[in-house]
């Protein structure tokens, strides 16, 4: 008597064998369409990211010029109030009886 398998056991060892890789394939299968799904490839994330760069330098220069439009206006009404300031006080010192 001989131990080696016959030919109906190694059909069903090959089944069982082919079964496996099957199920292994599905899985395969499911983990890439996760991966798909949840995840951004890398050189669109690097395009989206240089993107939102662009963006954010914009506005950055934006809030810049109008804090500088912002101090010119203040500097202005600074100037024009101290000069209202002289003129109320040089005008009340040409009035007789009151400086």
């Amino acid at each position: 008597m001989t131990s080696d398998p016959t030919p109906r056991e190694l059909l069903i060892q090959l089944q069982a064998a082919v079964a496996q890789i099957d199920a292994l394939t599905a899985r395969l299968d499911g983990l890439t369409q996760t991966l798909a799904s949840s995840y951004v490839p890398r050189g669109e994330y690097a395009a989206h990211r240089e993107a939102d760069d662009r963006r954010f330098k914009e506005v950055e220069g934006d809030l810049a010029a109008q804090a500088g439009f912002r101090r010119q206006v203040a500097a202005g009404f600074a100037v024009g109030f101290l000069l209202l300031l002289a003129t109320v006080i040089g005008t009340l010192a040409q009035v007789p009886g009151v400086g």
